[in-house]
C-alpha cells in the first residue's frame, strides 16, 4: 500500500539530488577542463588566455600523449608522489563539475584522445 506522505518525500528527495547533480552547459565544461588541463602539464601555446578562457579550435587537440607521459612520470618518479597526478586531475574536474564516471586509466588508455572528446564524455555522463 503507497502513503501519500512517502510518495511526497521521495519526490523531494528525488528533485533535491536532481537539482545538484545536473551538469552545466558544453562551454563551462570546456573551460574547466581547460584550466585543470593547463595546470596538469603546462601546454605551448596555453589552452586558456589570461582571463582562463578556452583558447580558439581547443577541443580539437589531442592530449592522449600528455596522459600517458605523466603517468608514466608519476609510475618512474623516487619517491613516488603521494596522489597520481592524473587522480588528482580527476578529481579537481568532478569537485568543479559534478560527478561522472571516469577513472585515469581511461585518459592513458587513449578512450578520451582530445579534449572535445572529455568534453563531450562529462557533458552526457
Amino acid at each position: 500500500m503507497l502513503h501519500r506522505g512517502n510518495i511526497s518525500r521521495d519526490f523531494a528527495y528525488n528533485a533535491a539530488i536532481n537539482k545538484y547533480n545536473t551538469m552545466p552547459d558544453q562551454a563551462t565544461i570546456l573551460k574547466v577542463v581547460c584550466q585543470q588541463l593547463q595546470l596538469l602539464a603546462n601546454f605551448d601555446p596555453p589552452l586558456t588566455d589570461n582571463a582562463g578562457n578556452p583558447a580558439p579550435n581547443v577541443s580539437d587537440r589531442n592530449v592522449k600523449d600528455v596522459y600517458v607521459r605523466i603517468d608514466k612520470e608519476d609510475e618512474k618518479a623516487d619517491p613516488a608522489p603521494p596522489k597520481p597526478r592524473l587522480a588528482t586531475f580527476v578529481d579537481n574536474l568532478k569537485e568543479k563539475l559534478g560527478d561522472f564516471d571516469l577513472e585515469p586509466q581511461q585518459l592513458v588508455a587513449g578512450r578520451y584522445p582530445t579534449i572535445g572528446h572529455l568534453v563531450r564524455h562529462i557533458e552526457t555522463a
